[in-house]
């Protein structure tokens, strides 16, 4: 649908057919690493029910099993909880706001830890009924399915850890670590410790109690990897610490008073780390105009923003956020409905490059200043 627009009369983008090997490498090493989850543990469950089948002889302990591959389906829902901050990864990433980067990441873990501490409670309180789901409803299978869903279910915490790493590897491009991770955990602990469990207490329990431990191995084995082959100052997140005491990060609601103390507050860090007087009083002064501004068209809600001040070699770095109404105040042919309105588009001039975009729902505007 959206390749329509190519062929229309006035359209101003123009389809240039490229072709690079350069490019077909990067896609497939990014792509192998992705679909590696779910190609390993594809692998996994085809050996682990040809070794039941031939082990257990009979069908009720591979019943069991499948209703707990099928119950591990519900990890997909910490891949949907960990992609959902790729916006905001990818957005500090590319601002290189490294400090505010590694305070999400912490929020997405105690976040991540949270929801699989809820969903192994409910899993433990309501496996019967899963159970029942699975249709379960005679002995032995029964209580066989309890038992197996719920020592499964009390894994599900460290499951979510090492799917949010594993994509925040892959979304910081460090396929190699994201690599290892998914081999680990979907290959090699979970198929190693069920065939050895199964054999240690010759049941299926044996082989339940092994995909149990899988994570917690598995977890063990990737930290071990990634502390020894990355530095240890930046074990877990990869982040260094160099320019954290050169990036400022405010949140603050917009009102009169909290614009004017962060417009002083700015200029003020800014003359502390020697920057220009000129350019101290450019950032100052924009971020008054532009956050009263963004306060005139929202005069109905509380309106938050967040201001980020990155202090580089080269100049500074201004990035304001805000929750008001989506508009782009960098628009310079906007209409002008106030006198900020008109004169934040002539301020613009002062600043060597400006950008502005939509993030999960926020406007976003960076501004930089060379020096």
């Amino acid at each position: 649908i959206i390749s329509i627009h190519f062929f229309r009369k006035n359209s101003t983008i123009k389809m240039v057919l490229c072709f690079k090997w350069a490019d077909c490498f990067k896609i497939v090493k990014s792509g192998i690493v992705k679909a590696s989850t779910y190609v390993l543990e594809s692998i996994t469950y085809f050996f682990v029910n040809l070794f039941a089948l031939k082990y257990f002889f009979d069908d009720e302990p591979v019943i069991v099993l499948i209703a707990v591959e099928k119950f591990l389906g519900l990890l997909t829902l910490f891949i949907g909880f960990s992609m959902a901050a790729q916006p905001l990864i990818g957005t500090l990433k590319g601002e290189n706001n490294l400090k505010a980067l590694r305070f999400l990441m912490r929020i997405v873990c105690l976040d991540l830890l949270l929801a699989g501490i809820i969903l192994t409670v409910l899993t433990i309180v309501f496996a019967p009924l899963l159970v029942k789901a699975f249709g379960f409803y005679t002995e032995p299978l029964y209580t066989d399915g309890i038992i197996a869903i719920r020592i499964i279910g009390s894994t599900l915490t460290i499951h979510a850890i090492l799917i949010l790493f594993f994509i925040y590897y892959y979304l910081m491009e460090e396929n190699f670590l994201a690599l290892v991770i998914s081999v680990v955990r979907n290959l090699i602990s979970p198929l190693v410790l069920a065939l050895i469990f199964t054999l240690i207490f010759k049941n299926y329990i044996g082989m339940c109690l092994g995909f149990a431990l899988a994570p917690a191995i598995s977890f063990f084995i990737c930290a071990q990897i990634v502390f020894h082959k990355t530095k240890k100052n930046l074990f877990p997140f990869l982040l260094p610490h160099d320019m954290d005491d050169k990036i400022l990060i405010y949140d603050f609601e917009i009102n009169p008073e909290n614009v004017v103390d962060m417009s002083e507050t700015a200029q003020n860090m800014l003359k502390n780390f020697s920057v220009s007087d000129k350019t101290c009083i450019f950032v100052g002064t924009l971020i008054e105009d532009i956050f009263m501004l963004v306060l005139e068209k929202n005069t109905k809600k509380k309106i938050h923003a967040e201001c980020t001040i990155i202090v580089e070699q080269t100049g500074v770095r201004l990035i304001m956020r805000d929750s008001g109404i989506i508009f782009d105040v960098t628009k310079e042919d906007a209409s002008i409905d106030s006198f900020r309105q008109f004169i934040i588009p002539n301020l613009m001039f002062t600043s060597k490059n400006k950008s502005y975009m939509t993030t999960s729902g926020y406007n976003r505007i960076e501004l930089f200043f060379a020096e």
